[in-house]
Formats: C-alpha cells, structure tokens, sequence
C-alpha cells in the first residue's frame, strides 16, 4: 500500500476537551487515520509505550510535561513515534528546544484545522514541520548559534551529512582523516543536543543554519 494511503495511528495527550475532539473528529473524517485520546501525561506515557503510534500529539502545556524534558521523556520512551507539540501558548525557545529534545514539529491550535492531515502526513514522511512564525522569529537564534557556536567547518560538515556523505568522503572534502570527522561530529552533535547524524541536520535546518 503506498504510504500516501497508509493509515496512521494518532495518539492525542491534551486536557482540553474540546480541542482535542475537535482534532480527532477533523482526522477521522480524512479516514486516513484512527484516533486515541488521553488527557493526562502519565496515561500518555503508558498508552504509548504499550501501542506504537504513528505520530504523538502532545500538548506542551500538559500538566506533568514540564516543558522540552518532559517531550524528550517521550521521545526516548517511544523511538517508533513521531512526537509532535501543539499548544495555544509557546514561546520561540520552548519550541526550538522541543525539536532539539526530538520532536518532530510543532503545531499551533490556532492553525486552520482543515490542513492538520495534511501536515501530518508530511511530518511522518520524515520531514520537520515549523509553522512560518516560528522560523521567521528564529533568525536571532540562528544568528547567535552561527556566530557562537558552529564554526564554517561545522556548518560544511552539516551540509556533508544532508546529503547523506559518509565520515570518509567529508575527511577527503574537508582534507582531516575520518577519525577527525567522528571527533568533530562528537562535538558538533553535543553543541546542537542532536542524538544522531540524522537529528543534527534536523535540528539545523528548524533553525535555518542549512
């Protein structure tokens, strides 16, 4: 089955009522995918340690999330699910520390409900999702996190990993041994907070920097 037609499994963690039926009613319909729906953070952890779900839902304001380690908790509890925030109330830096901690995208509840299914679907093809705003309100952050801390040399290895260069084929680029570039990767994943090669470039493109 292609995966355009897949049917994905949304888990919804969010106390507002209304919201939250008002999500699901909006995916339902679509028939592209089946809804769950919990209030509580704990009963989020649990449902979605038990069951696998395509993409998480996960409202940032949730009692017990507290803020991006609480999104990271989920994340590594559920490396199978793709962990989405959506909130009406979440400043730049919450955000940007949520995809840094391993969320995919961030979704405001004032964005037009009618495109929810769509940008789903393009979060669970892999893809970032940041509304407009966000990025937009991000270039001082991109600024400051070029200027501080990457260097030219990180940014051209960023760009090595995006399309997908091995460790060998960056050293002879960039004239360093591979041993060099697992060193240097080391630490430019640690100045992003990234997990992995894929999560670096991730990260760095939410914030503009490739």
């Amino acid at each position: 089955m292609a995966d355009e037609l897949k049917l994905l499994t949304v888990l919804i963690a969010d106390d507002h009522k209304l919201v939250a039926e008002a999500i699901s009613e909006v995916l339902k319909r679509t028939e592209q995918f089946t809804v769950s729906v919990v209030d509580t953070f704990s009963v989020a952890m649990e449902r979605a340690t038990q069951t696998a779900f395509d993409l998480i839902l996960l409202d940032f304001n949730l009692e017990g999330v507290d803020g991006a380690e609480g999104v990271g908790r989920m994340v590594t509890s559920c490396p199978k699910s793709q962990v989405v925030i959506i909130s009406g109330n979440i400043d730049r830096d919450s955000v940007l520390s949520s995809i840094a901690a391993g969320a995919m995208g961030y979704i405001p509840k004032t964005a037009p409900i009618r495109s929810l299914g769509a940008t789903l679907r393009l979060i669970h093809s892999g893809e970032t999702y940041l509304p407009t705003s966000v990025m937009a309100s991000a270039s001082s952050v991109t600024a400051k996190l070029t200027d501080a801390l990457l260097t030219e040399n990180d940014i051209e290895m960023l760009r090595g990993i995006e399309i997908g260069k091995s460790n060998k084929e960056i050293g002879r680029q960039m004239s360093i041994t591979e041993v060099r570039v697992k060193m240097n990767n080391r630490a430019l994943f640690k100045k992003l907070g990234a997990k992995n090669r894929t999560h670096a470039v991730m990260i760095a493109k939410a914030m503009g920097v490739i």
